[in-house]
């Protein structure tokens, strides 16, 4: 059997075993509704919890304290027909009914090893409000890109 050039000396030879497609990648807010046609370019999202020490006198013990969380997220998108990112304001910018904010990230299985290709993961940002809104434009591409920046309470990872 032939071994690959880059496997040469002690490396191994790499193996096809499996493929994800980008487009298995599904953004849905509120009641489930899809942000198809959102041309949305980058999105980031964390939720940090606060978590203290509590010593006590006399003793060697700690203890953790905390447990309290928030999370911020931002979507960049270019700016074009699609009227998602509007609706996404007009949503999430009412401060009196957060919902929530599902980033789907289901992966494809196609390929060699279907079973390690399946599954993938699910982010809900818990009661989701958008606190931010923004934009840019370079005279080098004449895009304008927009920005909006949420905060909400809590994140479901399945």
């Amino acid at each position: 059997m032939a071994k690959s050039a880059f496997a040469a000396g002690n490396g191994k030879d790499q193996f096809f075993n499996g493929a994800f497609r980008a487009d298995d990648v599904q953004m849905r807010w509120g009641q489930g509704a899809a942000a198809t046609g959102a041309l949305v370019q980058s999105a980031q999202w964390s939720c940090q919890r606060t978590v203290n020490f509590l010593y006590e006198i006399g003793s060697t013990a700690v203890y953790y304290v905390g447990n309290r969380r928030q999370g911020n997220a931002a979507f960049t998108r270019v700016v074009a027909r699609s009227q998602t990112f509007k609706k996404m304001v007009e949503t999430f910018g009412n401060l009196c009914k957060p919902q929530n904010l599902v980033l789907d990230a289901k992966q494809a299985t196609c390929g060699k090893n279907t079973a390690a290709a399946a599954g993938g993961v699910k982010y809900t940002l818990v009661d989701a409000t958008l606190n931010q809104i923004g934009g840019n434009i370079t005279a080098n591409d004449i895009v304008l890109n927009e920005q909006l920046g949420f905060m909400f309470v809590d994140m479901y990872y399945e």
